[in-house]
This record gives C-alpha cells, sequence and structure tokens, in this order.
C-alpha cells in the first residue's frame, strides 16, 4: 500500500469515527425535560387504615435512558410529589418508581411509564404515577 493510499485511508476512518462519536442518544445534555407527579394513598402499616391521599413527597423517581438496564438518573419529589428531569436529548426514556403491594407492606411493584422525546426543546408532561404508600 502507498503512503498516499494509506493518508486516505487514514482520513476516512478519522471521518467515520468523528461521525459515529456525533451521534448522540438519550441522556444529559439536551434541552428537553420530562416532568410528572407521583400521587398515591398512605395507609397505616397494616393496610387497613386509610391515612392520606394526594401528591407523595420526597419519594425516589428513576430514569433509564435509552435500552439502559441500570438507572442513569434518580430524583426525590417535592413535597407535591412533583419532579423534572431536565436536560435530556432526543430518544427513548423509562421513568419508573415504587409501590408497595395493595395489603402488605412489602415494597414489592415498579410502576413504569415508558416516553419518547422527539424534538429538540419538547417538554414532556407524564400522567400520574398513582402508588401505594
Amino acid at each position: 500500500m502507498t503512503s498516499r493510499c494509506l493518508v486516505i485511508l487514514l482520513v476516512i476512518t478519522s471521518i467515520s469515527l468523528v461521525e459515529i462519536s456525533c451521534q448522540k442518544g438519550p441522556g444529559i445534555g439536551g434541552e428537553a425535560s420530562i416532568s410528572g407527579k407521583v400521587t398515591g394513598i398512605t395507609y397505616d402499616k397494616t393496610f387497613n387504615v386509610k391515612l392520606d391521599s394526594g401528591g407523595i413527597g420526597n419519594l425516589q423517581v428513576n430514569i433509564l435512558y435509552g435500552e439502559d438496564v441500570a438507572i442513569d438518573a434518580s430524583q426525590r419529589t417535592s413535597y407535591d410529589g412533583s419532579f423534572d428531569f431536565q436536560y435530556l436529548r432526543e430518544g427513548h426514556y423509562t421513568v419508573f418508581t415504587y409501590s408497595r403491594s395493595h395489603k402488605t407492606n412489602a415494597v414489592d411493584s415498579a410502576v413504569v411509564l415508558n416516553v419518547s422525546i422527539t424534538g429538540k426543546k419538547q417538554v414532556v408532561n407524564l400522567p400520574a404515577i398513582k402508588i401505594y404508600h
């Protein structure tokens, strides 16, 4: 292979690598956001007495970017149950939190919402995430 062919091959490889690195998947770095609110019913520890209902504050909400299986980011809900994941890029996201089982005190089920951001500055308002607490 001549040195000219080698230089051309290196240039093509470099351009290909730049193209690949510029393709960004879902995650932090954009201008879009996903917000929502966690609401639910709070029972006593025996699940026999309803104590309250409405927004659930200080509850962890998680988000997965794309096809990730590990939690990418988490935040606690505000006093009224609201949350807001900001600075997201276009792509598919999974937002979830955990709910107690209705009749036991165990935290045993994830409440999951799947959402896609299709616009650069899109604001997605999720429907209420309803849990037992």
